[in-house]
């Protein structure tokens, strides 16, 4: 039997295996933790070769094991590939980590592939870390979660060039054409289709409305505006896929301006509205 202690490491749960005399210590977010464990418990029954634990247990064997392949994204070795080529940044350490528990990161190699098809650069460099942030989530098909406010009849805040109003239906798909949205992020009111986070909600116009559920493909994302600790962004394109009820979104509505149709005040006397 392989000799074995468990105790705390730094304050982690770690196990220290006795192989061929020789120390060797996995803490508790090691990918082959539980194995081990198991392993090591069990042996009385079922004996193991010193040499099965000590190859779990040695962490570069464990992450060369743990490769995960997805079209153009390879994870392996601790680090993350595109097309070949490394990437590095929160997303792909967020990536590895959920390789490492023996997650499944399908859904996040596909948000990958979307996000490196977005030909702006900053918005690829800056668009997870405001979904990080944010909190938002992403969807099994790669696209991912944000807010929208609208008014009453469900037309943006402001209408199109045309006068006419932009509507945001449940179930449709709204688009502009992308050289019609600013891609200055520190220009923060401007032209787009815009999105924001769950707590930037209260920060639109007015006292009432609806607050829209949008699903948005990264590489229609153009630029994350850098007022509002980054809580918003501009867009040419989303899905409009649910509406939350006027129960859960009160506090988006503590602003008692209201801003009726034939508003034409200037925008830039209303710092917080967005323009669609």
């Amino acid at each position: 039997m392989i000799p074995y202690v468990k105790s705390d490491y730094n304050g982690t749960v770690a196990i220290t295996a006795y192989i061929n005399g020789v120390p060797k210590t996995i803490t508790a977010d090691h990918i082959n933790y539980d194995m081990v464990d198991e392993l090591l418990l069990d042996q009385s029954e079922s004996p193991i070769q010193s040499s099965l634990i000590s190859d779990l247990m040695d962490t570069v064997k464990a992450l060369r094991e743990a490769v995960f392949e997805y079209d153009k994204v390879t994870i392996v070795d601790d680090e993350v590939l595109f097309d070949g080529e490394p990437v590095y940044g929160l997303l792909s350490d967020m990536m590895i980590d959920i390789v490492r528990e023996g997650g499944d990161v399908t859904s996040w190699c596909k948000f990958m592939m979307k996000l490196n098809e977005n030909p702006a650069k900053h918005a690829v460099d800056e668009l997870y870390e405001w979904m990080y942030k944010a909190q938002m989530p992403i969807t099994s098909n790669g696209n991912f979660l944000a807010y929208k406010k609208v008014r009453d009849d469900y037309s943006s805040a402001h209408p199109n060039p045309d006068g006419s109003k932009l509507m945001n239906l449940l179930g449709t798909r709204v688009d502009m054409a992308r050289n019609k949205v600013d891609d200055n992020r520190h220009q923060t009111c401007s032209t787009g289709l815009h999105f924001c986070s769950w707590s930037y909600l209260p920060s639109y116009m007015g006292d009432r409305g609806k607050v829209l559920l949008v699903e948005i493909n990264p590489a229609d994302v153009v630029s994350i505006p850098s007022d509002y600790a980054f809580a918003k962004g501009r867009a040419s394109g989303y899905w409009i896929v649910g509406e939350i009820g006027i129960e859960d979104t009160e506090f988006a509505f503590a602003d008692t301006t209201v801003l009726d149709d034939n508003d034409e005040r200037l925008i830039d006397d209303y710092s917080n509205i967005w323009s669609n």
